[in-house]
């Protein structure tokens, strides 16, 4: 084996500096839903729920996500907390069903961060004001 440079304990902790971030991060919430042709003939999904809870995301992975997700759940969207984004449905064509993933502002957010949810938006070209 090779010496190590530093000392092996010194692998252990992290300092100030790199493990607490400066760039404040965005809780996101994604969720899925599919709809089969049966569950369509009642008006319900077939399968939903949760992708992740309360991930952390960057500014920019936000916008990214953003543009993957271009459908508002509103018209006119005005980028406050409560409007969500969802893809657009992807058809599986072995059983005719329909996926749609949505991304959500998770509600553990501080109102502080609503802020960027709306700059998000606007940075992905999904609201113009």
């Amino acid at each position: 084996m090779f010496p190590l440079p530093f000392p092996a304990h010194a692998l252990n902790s992290v300092p100030a500096s790199i493990s607490q971030s400066k760039t404040p991060m965005i809780l996101i919430s994604r969720t899925f839903e599919t709809v089969t042709p049966e569950s369509a003939e009642f008006g319900e999904s077939d399968d939903a729920g949760f992708i992740c809870q309360s991930e952390p995301v960057t500014f920019r992975e936000l916008v990214e996500l953003m543009r993957a997700h271009p459908v508002p759940s509103s018209y006119p969207c005005d980028g406050c907390r409560h409007d969500w984004l969802s893809s657009y449905p992807e058809e599986n064509f072995r059983d005719c069903s329909n996926r749609t993933e949505s991304l959500h502002f998770d509600k553990s957010n501080p109102p502080s961060r609503d802020k960027y949810w709306r700059k998000a938006m606007r940075a992905a070209g999904i609201i113009r004001r």
